[in-house]
C-alpha cells in the first residue's frame, strides 16, 4: 500500500514529471497502432481478406487497447487535458504518417 506522504513526495519530484512525459508517449503511440490497425482491418475486410488468426489478434489487440485507454482516461480529470490530448495526437498522427509514407492512399 502507498503512503499518503511517499505519494505526495513522489508527485512533488522530477520521476513524476519523466512518468508523466513517459505514459503520455505511450497513450499516444498506442492509440496510432490502434488506429492503424484498425485501419489496416477495414481494408482487409473490404476485401474480404480478413480471415482466420489475424482477425482473432486484431480483436485481442482491440480488447487491450480498450482496457489501456479506459485506465489512462480516468487518469484525465481536468477538460484542458483531454484537449491538450487530442492536439498532441492530432500532430503526432500527422507527422507519424508522413514519416511512415502512410498519408499516400
Amino acid at each position: 500500500m502507498i503512503k499518503n506522504k511517499d505519494l505526495e513526495a513522489f508527485n512533488n519530484s522530477e520521476d513524476a514529471k519523466r512518468v508523466n512525459m513517459l505514459m503520455s508517449a505511450a497513450y499516444l503511440l498506442f492509440t496510432e497502432a490502434m488506429n492503424i490497425t484498425e485501419e489496416l482491418n477495414d481494408i482487409l475486410s473490404k476485401r474480404n481478406l480478413s480471415v482466420g488468426i489475424f482477425k482473432h489478434h486484431h480483436r485481442s489487440l482491440n480488447k487491450s487497447f480498450d482496457i489501456y485507454h479506459a485506465d489512462f482516461k480516468s487518469m484525465i480529470k481536468r477538460p484542458e487535458e483531454k484537449e491538450n490530448f487530442i492536439i498532441d495526437f492530432e500532430q503526432f498522427d500527422k507527422e507519424f504518417r508522413k514519416f511512415a509514407k502512410l498519408n499516400i492512399k
